[in-house]
């Protein structure tokens, strides 16, 4: 049993959006429901029947059943993955529950300096590195079909700095378990779009490789949007690091929680906004956030973080304090040491 589906990869700046997800979600999340719904059937007719969803690295899902233990489960949906010609053939769920050790994290070759990303190898260089999370240099032009990382050559010493700095605002735990692992700097990151990108958090499908991608001419290019390039340079990574955090905690489902708070439409076109509080309309912390759910929740998350009391103003509009409540509470189910000593050490 498998189904298919295209590619995705979020695109984040101050003037790219990424497209609504909800249809690629859709037949995803249909497939866990009846591969849920199937289970349940078999296990009432006899308890020991175990399931298993294999994924490969394109997208195709595969499911097993038996009464027999987990392994042997697993093993038969590998199998019918590996023969259908399935590439990285992974278990992503073991009967009702998430594989904890199911990830499409990127993995990088000191020997080679390369950087092995979900299907794609970036000839790169380790340049620094704090609390487990490596900063590399692209050493090529990479060139994908979604977007491309031109051969580093500008300096990037100062935004190394400002992200470090950033990323001691979080505790270890958190770092940990949040599945940022690498920082990939390039002096321009292209798209087919030709439009400035700052920064973007590609992912397999809805799970993240853990990359952040910066472009050290966009920080520097004082006239994309009007404030300096220590503020852009925090609100890309605290905004992309966002992506990779919902991208790790998702089970393949549509976010119904969010779009059960949110009251009003997300934009048919795409806006785009600069580094300001924009709540002209219900629900919303700035006018980027407005373009979808990810971009929502991506903003909101970028603004507790870096402008936390300003912030808090808003917060009288109860769409936007509901949303804060979901998004808060999630943090810290991926760890506690996200409490209120952490909230309120924030400006």
């Amino acid at each position: 049993m498998k189904i298919f589906a295209m590619l995705m990869v979020i695109l984040i700046s101050n003037v790219v959006h990424a497209n609504d997800l909800s249809t690629f979600y859709e037949g995803r999340y249909n497939f866990l429901k009846d591969y849920l719904n199937k289970l349940e059937t078999f296990k009432k007719k006899d308890s020991k029947f175990k399931g298993s969803v294999v994924e490969t690295m394109r997208g195709a899902f595969y499911s097993s059943f038996g009464p027999y233990n987990q392994n042997k489960v697993d093993n038969r949906a590998l199998v019918n993955c590996k023969k259908d010609g399935g590439l990285g053939c992974k278990v992503r769920f073991q009967s009702f529950k998430k594989n904890e050790n199911y990830n499409r994290f990127a993995q990088f070759d000191s020997s080679k300096n390369i950087l092995y990303s979900l299907d794609d190898q970036i000839k790169s260089q380790i340049v620094n590195g704090l609390n487990g999370i490596r900063f590399l240099k692209s050493l090529e032009n990479f060139n994908r079909k979604d977007f491309g990382c031109t051969k580093n050559t500008k300096p990037f010493t100062e935004a190394v700095n400002i992200i470090k700095d950033e990323i001691n605002i979080y505790p270890q735990d958190f770092l940990n378990k949040s599945g940022l692992k690498f920082i990939m700097i390039c002096d321009d990151i292209t798209s087919d779009s030709k439009l400035t990108i700052l920064g973007l958090a590609p992912v397999h499908y809805d799970q993240t490789a853990g990359v952040f991608w910066i472009s050290i001419n966009a920080i520097n290019n004082t006239r994309l949007i009007s404030d300096n390039k220590i503020n852009k340079t925090k609100n890309v990574f605290h905004h992309e690091y966002y992506h990779i955090i919902d991208s790790n905690l998702t089970n393949v489902i549509m976010d119904k929680e969010w779009e059960a708070i949110n009251k009003n439409p997300y934009s048919n076109t795409p806006l785009g906004g600069g580094l300001d509080f924009d709540n002209s309309i219900k629900g919303f912390a700035t006018e980027y956030s407005r373009n979808n759910q990810s971009e929502d929740k991506a903003e909101l998350f970028t603004m507790l973080i870096t402008r936390n009391k300003d912030i808090k103003k808003l917060l009288k509009d109860e769409i936007l304090y509901q949303k804060a409540k979901l998004l808060i509470k999630r943090l810290k189910s991926i760890s506690p040491t996200i409490n209120k000593d952490f909230w309120n050490k924030l400006n």
